[in-house]
């Protein structure tokens, strides 16, 4: 096509655009008589219009009651109406229990009312004291059979039981959709109608999409109630802490640690032992079954020496991919845990914090936090250490810190 007739269509587009600012400018024109006709209207049907805008506010402002035309102490009763149809018509608002603001005598009807409204929705219950059995009578027997008719939407579970009965066995039925537990047992004296590790075992049994278990001072007693139990696979369960037995006569007859004995978890991401009471073929056992992909261990070792010396660090080769680990030794132990990391430099190649619980009495261990720290400072991202070290070797700790890696030394009595 030639530029003649290239220039000839320019020309063309132009005067296209000029008609159609000509025809915008008309409408414009238009839209603004039409606004003006319209004011002139209303300045006919309401000559207040007129009047400059701070007149009329003054007037409105003149016209309010100087105080309020009902008692300051009665809120809006329509209002109230409206937040109550709100409030009972949302299930999420009622999806969450606890019975620890309710009179106990009064709970098993209030909590009834309150299931009622949850209707499919997610359950979280948190029961701290209507299980007691020591409570007003009927009551964890009321709350018990409650807990079993709305089973299956449970989400999340926190469970304090008494010491004596049956209670965990009577409220055990299907959780399908129970994906945390916190169980605590009340240990004061020991009987033969403590809740047993089977218990326990069957509430993991009955959740079979848990992924968080804790269970705090959950007493096991191998002289009541074990039997013939068998070790069964929880394919779900990611975290898992177990409590450190607490209570008047529990020492050497109970172990919360003993339920590894039990328990496959292929899926176990973070596992806390707040008391290692088991012996170390049980848990190198746990580990080579369950071959999970751990990323957090904390454990408190106790009684167990023989554990972290070098020839008992094979379970710790099981866990090649942890990035946190929190280890407690008593203090005759603590130079052996150091030889560990610093003679057997493969391992743990991906961690990335590490927290030591123990004490020091020579030089030398202390140079062995250093070559520890040292070896790693390429990859680990924080070092803690308990109780804290001399001044001199704390600033020589302290140097690492230019690469990054935080560190803290802390001195308590007792951990």
């Amino acid at each position: 096509m030639s530029s003649a007739a290239v220039n000839k269509l320019r020309i063309r587009i132009e005067e296209i655009s000029s008609k159609i600012e000509c025809q915008k400018q008309v409408l414009w024109e238009l839209e603004t008589q039409r606004s003006a006709a319209q004011g002139e209207i209303n300045a006919i049907l309401d000559p207040m219009a007129r009047w400059p805008l701070e007149i009329s506010f003054n007037i409105f402002t003149l016209c309010l009651p100087t105080t309020p035309t009902f008692d300051p102490l009665e809120a809006p009763t329509l209002l109230l109406s409206i937040c109550h149809h709100i409030a009972y018509s949302t299930p999420l608002l009622w999806a969450a229990i606890s019975d620890t603001d309710v009179p106990l005598h009064e709970f098993p009807k209030f909590f009834e009312s309150w299931l009622s409204r949850v209707r499919p929705s997610p359950l979280s219950l948190f029961l701290c004291e209507s299980l007691q059995t020591w409570q007003a009578a009927g009551v964890p027997a009321a709350v018990q059979a409650l807990v079993k008719e709305y089973a299956h939407q449970v989400r999340n579970l926190e469970l304090n039981l008494p010491f004596w009965g049956d209670d965990l066995q009577r409220i055990t039925t299907p959780f399908r959709s129970l994906q945390s537990l916190s169980l605590t047992v009340n240990a004061r004296t020991s009987g033969p109608s403590t809740p047993n590790i089977s218990e326990y075992l069957g509430m993991l049994h009955a959740a079979p999409i848990l992924v968080e278990c804790i269970f705090l001072n959950v007493l096991y007693m191998s002289d009541y109630g074990v039997g013939d139990i068998t070790t069964f696979t929880h394919h779900s369960l990611q975290h898992l802490a177990l409590g450190k037995p607490q209570g008047e006569g529990t020492h050497g007859r109970f172990s919360s640690a003993a339920l590894l004995k039990y328990l496959t978890l292929p899926a176990l991401w973070a596992l806390t032992i707040s008391k290692f009471d088991i012996t170390s073929a049980d848990f190198l056992s746990f580990l080579t079954r369950s071959a999970p992909p751990l990323r957090s261990l904390n454990l408190r070792l106790g009684d167990q020496p023989a554990i972290i010396e070098a020839s008992g660090t094979a379970y710790l080769r099981l866990v090649p991919r942890l990035t946190d680990l929190d280890i407690g030794v008593k203090a005759e132990s603590t130079l052996p845990l150091l030889e560990v990391f610093g003679s057997v430099g493969d391992l743990f190649p991906t961690l990335r914090n590490l927290t030591i619980r123990g004490s020091l009495i020579t030089r030398s261990g202390y140079e062995g936090v250093i070559n520890i720290l040292s070896s790693r400072r390429a990859s680990l991202q924080s070092f803690r250490f308990i109780p804290r070290v001399p001044d001199d070797i704390a600033v020589v700790i302290q140097q690492l810190t230019k690469d990054g890696m935080r560190i803290e030394m802390i001195h308590l009595w007792n951990d």
